[in-house]
């Protein structure tokens, strides 16, 4: 059970369960296999800025762009994204009009590897199923997989001029002769092995700003030239397929002087109608040292992670959920230092087995604090407040207990305690204790 001492400030707590997770259950392969479609877009004359530019540009229709290392193609993995686009067929004449698209050869596979050596073959015949690959790939010269000089001249030395060829030979043998390097290659493309190139980030940084026609001495006011700058900040993010963690809006005022508000998310988003919110509940709780003439924003983006999938009726899962939008609707309001989650701590001391911690996105609690023998409150109070009167005499009524603490010696602390669940007089459940040090009695807690 996590502990947390009450405050008089206004603050949000989201605790989880912390009790100890049941024991994993087995997960079938087919279960976690996600199946992938790559687009690989190759020009050798491609370089320089006008490269640059087309990644930069290809982040419009997946997050997951990524450069072939040797620097002569780009490779997107596109499964999530037909849907979106109407096909593969409609995704890959937009790309094709992409400005910067030139004259690169596009080819499809369902392996990054195998999407590669087609568009450097330029067979743009796309390969959508995995049962086809070896067909595909076997009609391919062996130049193709860009392998060591010395490996392509044994094979053209020995007759081998295509990769079927090269397929039809024995395992052993060819990895003998060109290199198990090479052969786990060939594995890759094939689907036997597992190739994911490392994505690209996007480099694209948002930074705007809007003059106010008059100056806002109030955090309302700011409001309509701040929902301007989020409409071209949202449509930045579409147009590539990106999200925010933070936005960051500077406020400069007349003099020279500046404010600057932080308003975070809990997890990466792009949703309009949920920033707009929540830059509402933060404008609305300003108070402005001086008025505002010039209101910015700045914002580093991210790439938005692929949807896992459709519901049952056909949607898309909604980002986050709704316990995300609720805690940064929170954070918005009363600030980020007034929402944490708690994290439980091995410890068997009260106020030291719970820790606040930050609420980032997919945080785990590391481990779990020994199990209460007894009755134990959520609530506890900052410092055990001394009894004037022991229980009995003073109309308090000790119930379950006692349950006997003894933990600290080691440290020095030597903490020796034995609590109690109690009834006050009126009614209310309380948790107490005897230190069996001096013999006098403290309130420690009280339960729901």
């Amino acid at each position: 059970m996590a502990l947390m001492p009450r405050s008089p400030q206004a603050a949000a707590v989201v605790a989880d369960s912390l009790a100890a997770p049941a024991a994993a259950q087995p997960v079938e392969a087919s279960a976690t296999r996600r199946t992938r479609l790559w687009l690989c877009l190759h020009d050798p004359d491609l370089q320089g800025m006008q490269h640059d530019r087309l990644l930069q540009q290809l982040f419009a229709f997946t997050p997951v762009v990524a450069r072939d290392p040797d620097g002569d193609a780009l490779l997107l993995e596109v499964a999530g994204s037909l849907r979106l686009f109407g096909g593969l067929g409609r995704l890959c004449a937009r790309i094709q009009a992409l400005p910067a698209y030139a004259h690169a050869s596009l080819a499809v596979a369902p392996t990054a590897r195998a999407a590669l050596w087609l568009a450097r073959a330029g067979d743009c015949r796309p390969v959508r199923d995995p049962a086809q690959l070896p067909a595909a790939l076997s009609r391919l010269a062996v130049a193709v997989t860009g392998w060591p000089q010395a490996a392509l001249s044994l094979l053209s030395g020995t007759g081998i001029r295509t990769l079927g060829e090269c397929l039809r030979l024995p395992r052993h043998g060819l990895a003998r002769r060109i290199g198990r390097r090479c052969l786990l290659e060939l594995d890759q493309a094939l689907g036997h092995a597992t190739w994911l190139p490392e994505p690209q980030r996007p480099c694209w940084r948002f930074h705007e700003s809007s003059e106010l026609p008059d100056a806002a001495a109030d955090g309302s006011l700011l409001l309509p030239a701040a929902m301007r700058l989020l409409d071209r900040l949202v449509s930045g993010l579409r147009k590539r397929h990106a999200a925010v963690e933070v936005l960051w809006w500077r406020l400069c005022q007349p003099g020279g002087a500046d404010e600057r508000v932080r308003i975070a998310l809990a997890c990466p988003g792009q949703d309009r109608a949920l920033l707009g919110e929540l830059v509402a509940l933060r404008f609305s709780t300003l108070r402005l040292a001086a008025p505002v003439q010039v209101l910015e924003l700045l914002a580093q983006p991210v790439p938005l992670a692929p949807a896992a999938g459709t519901d049952l009726l056909g949607d898309l899962p909604e980002t986050g959920g709704p316990r995300a939008a609720l805690l940064q609707r929170l954070s918005a309001r009363f600030g980020a230092d007034a929402v944490h989650g708690l994290a439980s701590q091995p410890h068997w001391q009260p106020e030291a087995a719970w820790q606040a911690v930050g609420l980032a996105p997919g945080r785990r609690v590391p481990s779990a604090p020994p199990a209460p023998a007894g009755p134990q409150p959520l609530w506890l109070l900052p410092e055990p407040r001394r009894l004037s009167a022991a229980p009995g005499s003073g109309g308090l009524r000790l119930g379950h207990g006692p349950r006997r603490l003894e933990t600290g010696w080691w440290a020095g602390e030597n903490v020796r305690r034995d609590y109690y669940a109690a009834i006050a007089p009126d009614g209310r459940r309380l948790w107490v204790f005897q230190d069996l040090r001096d013999t006098h009695w403290y309130l420690h807690g009280l339960f729901g």
